[in-house]
């Protein structure tokens, strides 16, 4: 018949152009985020429930990681809690795990990160001051026995008005704050620890503040979770703690 398409014809067609196969996609993304939106609203207006999967260095797991767990464990009683405390660097997204607390820059596209400081570097020290004349200005740590931690060559420390940059000396070197505290805590030298490290054995007086007015850097960690539109309501009842920091 005069006019009519041959099979071949009507098979170009009916096929798919790039643009057409782009918009197909997108219209499928967004469909997709719109039903992930519509449960998280949904999950937002109950009460939240489930296992929350966190994982932190070791610094914190025994410092200020129990309280927080504690507190969000109090506000949200249909939750749980599973802690990876560990200093390797784990795959969130192949691991499923739904929030990391990590220090230093972010590496992974994937991921989003939330920053807050927890205090700054401090010089702490005990009984080794009983046994030595405490020194009067942070140069004179060259002086001095000092506990080094491998990844600072050397300390830098701000009074507000001056800064200095000391290489300091010492027979041990350790790549683990607690490790370091422990050390400082048997009067084995002068650390350059966490301030939020201390925050106990500077009550109980097993730990002073060497040169009060000096600090080094500011120690700042992330909350890390995967670089998705909506992010889990598991993970967000944590995440506004870091305001408070």
């Amino acid at each position: 018949m005069i006019g009519s398409n041959s099979p071949a014809e009507n098979h170009r067609k009916l096929h798919v152009t790039q643009a057409g196969e782009a918009y197909f996609k997108r219209c499928v993304q967004a469909l997709e985020e719109l039903q992930a939106a519509e449960s998280e609203i949904a999950t937002a207006q109950r009460e939240p429930q489930g296992l929350l999967r966190l994982t932190a260095p070791i610094e914190l797991g025994h410092s200020l990681l129990p309280s927080l767990v504690g507190g969000f464990l109090k506000k949200y009683p249909l939750m749980g809690v599973e802690l990876l405390v560990t200093n390797r660097v784990l795959d969130l997204v192949a691991e499923g795990i739904d929030l990391a607390i990590r220090a230093g820059a972010l590496k992974d596209s994937r991921l989003i990160a939330r920053r807050f400081v927890l205090g700054q570097f401090a010089l702490w020290a005990p009984s080794y001051l009983k046994k030595h004349a405490a020194p009067s200005h942070p140069k004179e740590l060259t002086q001095h026995e000092c506990l080094r931690f491998s990844r600072f060559r050397a300390l830098v420390l701000t009074n507000g008005k001056e800064t200095t940059t000391v290489a300091v000396s010492g027979r041990v070197i350790a790549d683990d704050f607690e490790t370091m505290k422990s050390l400082a805590l048997l009067g084995k030298g002068i650390g350059f620890i966490p301030s939020f490290l201390c925050v106990e054995e500077e009550k109980q007086k097993k730990l002073v503040r060497v040169f009060p007015h000096w600090h080094g850097d500011s120690v700042s960690f992330s909350f890390v979770y995967s670089a998705q539109r909506f992010v889990s309501p598991r993970s967000e009842r944590l995440l506004p703690w870091q305001k408070r920091c």
